[in-house]
């Protein structure tokens, strides 16, 4: 048998972690068969399925095997990865790995996945952690286990999480949280510029609706929204006819104490 081959090889599966196909490399070798030969049948055993199991999903799903060297860095990328949030002592093992790579999740998506998930376990309002477990089931122990999950699409995820600190916003500005006004926001305005937006609408909101009351006029939480984060201008119409309405009630409020006459909402 030639020991410098069987060095090669034992040292090949340490680097993949398979060093108890080193017994079955040697009985190769002594049969006859070349180094790339033994890789090659090795492939097919039970162990070596098991160790890149990443790959039988993967061609389950239709997409490429990927080689064991290609693997094997894609699992040090992940660990990196999980390592700078400081999350590697929980997810960093090989099951996930397995369903990362069977996912095509690539180390770049996955610092996304955690970095999602990070920021929002970190965020000093407890509102929007409340709303991502009120509004999707996703409590805080296991939040970073959902982002990680391949079965989310990142997309999806990222609508939650804008949702979330949307409503967080709308509840803090006193619009109160409401899940399909902070959905629909997703994709049309950056989650800063939605939440400036709200700051400014809920400084005028309690004012305004008194006033749409008085004068028997609908002016609501998404009208607000409608007006101070998209823009529209009908409802900013309606807030500024309100206002030039209480305007006239004061400047007449005389003429209605002595002659009980009253101002037409004009609306």
């Amino acid at each position: 048998m030639d020991t410098s081959a069987f060095d090669v090889i034992r040292a090949q599966l340490h680097q993949w972690g398979l060093d108890d196909l080193a017994g079955a490399a040697q009985n190769l070798l002594q049969q006859g068969l070349g180094e790339d030969a033994i890789l090659v049948q090795l492939q097919d055993t039970p162990q070596f399925k098991k160790r890149f199991a990443g790959n039988q999903v993967r061609l389950q799903r239709g997409l490429a095997a990927l080689s064991p060297a290609e693997y094997v860095a894609t699992e040090q990328a992940y660990d990196q990865v999980l390592r700078q949030y400081g999350v590697d002592h929980v997810f960093s093992t090989r099951d996930n790995f397995a369903k990362w790579i069977g996912g095509d999740v690539s180390p770049t998506e996955l610092n996304d996945r955690v970095s999602q998930a990070s920021r929002i376990v970190t965020q000093t309002d407890p509102t929007q952690r409340a709303l991502m477990q009120q509004w999707y089931g996703i409590g805080q122990n296991d939040l970073i286990a959902a982002f990680l999950d391949p079965d989310q699409a990142l997309t999806e995820l990222g609508k939650k999480e804008f949702a979330t600190a949307v409503g967080a916003a709308m509840s803090r500005y006193g619009l109160g949280a409401d899940q399909q006004t902070a959905e629909n926001l997703f994709g049309l305005v950056g989650e800063d510029q939605a939440v400036q937006g709200l700051q400014q609408a809920g400084q005028d909101f309690t004012k305004t609706q008194t006033l749409a009351q008085r004068y028997g006029v609908s002016y609501s939480a998404q009208d607000a929204v409608r007006q101070y984060v998209l823009g529209e201008q009908e409802p900013a119409d309606r807030q500024r006819r309100l206002s030039q309405l209480e305007e006239a009630q004061f400047a007449r409020g005389s003429a209605f104490q002595s002659g009980g006459a009253g101002v037409s909402s004009g609306f």
